[in-house]
């Protein structure tokens, strides 16, 4: 799809919302007999804006680069240390990479006044991110409170300092240093933020192979004291959690064989105030999360170039049989996510109401009123809603246009995206209601709208199940959910508007089918159209599929980087009992 400011198309694979978009695009164009929805389903973001976000404002074609100069004087020491403290109550809870009395010690050192700054990459990501999450706090109009700061998109707010810090880490290429990776780290959860996907991707490359460089991947050497290696641990776990978390939400390769890697996860010390929980107790276990998920994605595509191998290249849209086997083996691997569940500590679970489980989609409420610290409650939700967000796209790609009957596995995984979407925009419409735990949180909104296409994709294949009434009513919360959030994020704003144009179309398409339901065999809307149309419904599912290069290519898992599941976990991580 083209998904940037560029002609050029991009590749998306099947786990991720883009792939998920052009099939559901497709399908809509043929169904309702109308142009492709392709364009109808972008959202308005400033990476279809702007080529990079290093870029002055307006939409002109001849755009220039921020200048900048590791020179430059942006903001005072009190304004800049307005954005920093905001640091450590938000994305250092969340990604506990940098020691702060280090970073104390390093950034009071670079004033030689109160106005003047000696040059930091580090110093300059951080405020950069902060900043943009402050503007996130507060309508788009004004900025009250804050430092006076040029009126630009709230997403690529601090471009100034992002620019000087890749301006400065070019020199650090050859001898990159710890610094060097938090920046990177840091960097790519910026541009993600900014919806610049692509360029977070490919400065992930640039974060792992820092990573490398340092030698990270590798059991830390014995003479380091113990919390220095569990600090390293650390580091190197959160930028491959983070690599295998883009991977999938993008659908694309991973970048590093796990066999190489022998450096055992972190463990978070014990705290006798608070037994089990500590500050790196959600680090550990977001890991941990990502690492299952790991497992189910590594097994999907196994299992994808299994059938396609047998099947001679035919997509998997056009051989439903071979679609069920892929969806069984999904479907028993998801078991890993389970465990995870399971070992989980009770006191970083979001509690719910009603008897209620934690993780589960049984749609209870959160129980909001826990009088836990904020940055506990922020991270169990993070925690939960990562989870659904993960479960949601490994179950996607069974949500079938083409659909007929005996395909239960198929149908089941379909369900449970959905319900997995169901449970997301509870919660986010919940919490953004009730409380301001997620106000500011950048990744929030994309979840949301990760679980609102999973909706409507639902409701586009399954217009007459039971679900579907559900799944219409959650898609209507989504919409108040992008109201609300539109009020700070531009790109919400344009969600909302794409989710009521993009539902004026399946809401047809939903009528339709409610008038033929008594002759349907292959497709809800086929009998709406003439036996003539039969190719073209089989044409939309292969559009935009990437089977056709897999073909002559031998062992198709091998331009992927995967191994034997059983492979995934060392020693020090058991392997899920789930057999296979």
């Amino acid at each position: 799809m083209r998904t940037a400011h560029s002609r050029q198309r991009q590749s998306y694979g099947r786990s991720s919302s883009f792939y998920f978009i052009g099939r559901l695009s497709s399908y809509l164009g043929v169904a309702l007999q109308q142009p492709s929805c392709e364009d109808l389903i972008q959202l308005d973001s400033a990476s279809r804006s702007f080529s990079s976000p290093v870029v002055t404002t307006g939409r002109a074609l001849n755009r220039t680069p921020v200048g900048v100069s590791t020179t430059d004087t942006y903001l005072t020491r009190s304004q800049e240390e307005y954005f920093l403290n905001r640091f450590w109550t938000t994305y250092h809870t969340l990604y506990p990479v940098i020691d702060r009395a280090d970073f104390d010690a390093h950034y009071g050192s670079l004033w030689s006044s109160e106005t003047a700054r000696n040059p930091s990459a580090l110093v300059d990501i951080l405020v950069a991110i902060c900043m943009q999450y402050s503007d996130a706090l507060v309508p788009q109009e004004t900025s009250p409170g804050a430092p006076n700061l040029d009126n630009i998109d709230t997403v690529i707010s601090g471009r100034r300092f992002y620019a000087r810090c890749q301006l400065l880490l070019a020199d650090e290429l050859e001898g990159p240093s710890i610094a060097t990776l938090q920046c990177h780290i840091f960097s790519v959860i910026y541009l993600s933020n900014a919806s610049f996907q692509n360029t977070a991707h490919g400065h992930l490359a640039f974060a792992i192979r820092t990573g490398i460089i340092l030698g990270l991947h590798w059991k830390s050497p014995e003479k380091l004291a113990d919390e220095d290696k569990e600090f390293r641990k650390r580091l190197w776990w959160t930028v491959y959690a983070l690599e295998m978390k883009m991977a999938m939400d993008l659908g694309r390769p991973l970048a590093v064989n796990m066999s190489q890697v022998t450096c055992s996860l972190p463990k978070a010390p014990q705290n006798s105030s608070t037994p089990g929980v500590n500050d790196f107790t959600f680090n550990e276990h977001y890991v941990k999360l990502i690492l299952a998920a790991r497992s189910v994605y590594v097994i999907f595509h196994n299992k994808c170039a299994e059938v396609l191998a047998e099947n001679d290249g035919r997509s998997l849209y056009h051989d439903l049989e071979a679609l069920e086997k892929v969806a069984e083996c999904v479907s028993l691997r998801m078991e890993d996510l389970r465990t995870w569940q399971r070992q989980v500590p009770d006191l970083i679970k979001s509690k719910r109401m009603n008897c209620g489980k934690p993780f589960s989609t049984d749609r209870s409420a959160l129980d909001l009123r826990e009088h836990s610290s904020t940055r506990l409650r922020r991270q169990r939700l993070m925690l939960e809603l990562l989870q659904h967000n993960l479960a949601m796209s490994l179950y996607r790609p069974f949500i079938c246009f083409s659909r007929v009957d005996q395909t239960p596995f198929v149908d089941a995984n379909a369900a449970s995206c959905a319900n997995h979407a169901i449970t997301i925009t509870n919660i986010v419409n919940q919490v953004l209601n009730e409380s301001h735990l997620l106000a500011g949180l950048h990744e929030v909104f994309q979840w949301q709208w990760n679980a609102a296409i999973s909706l409507i994709g639902y409701i586009a294949a399954y217009p007459t199940s039971p679900l579907s009434t559900a799944s219409q009513n959650s898609f209507s919360i989504a919409i108040a959910v992008f109201d609300i959030l539109g009020r700070n994020l531009p790109i919400a704003s344009s969600a909302a508007k794409v989710a009521r144009d993009i539902l004026k179309k399946v809401e047809l398409l939903v009528l339709l089918s409610s008038n033929n339901t008594s002759t349907v065999t292959f497709d809800p809307v086929l009998d709406s159209l003439t036996r003539d149309s039969l190719p073209q419904i089989l044409a939309y599912e292969s559009f935009n599929s990437l089977e056709s290069i897999y073909t002559g290519l031998g062992n198709v898992s091998d331009i992927w980087n995967f191994e034997d599941p059983a492979e995934l976990f060392s020693p020090w991580m058991p392997y899920p009992s789930t057999e296979f």
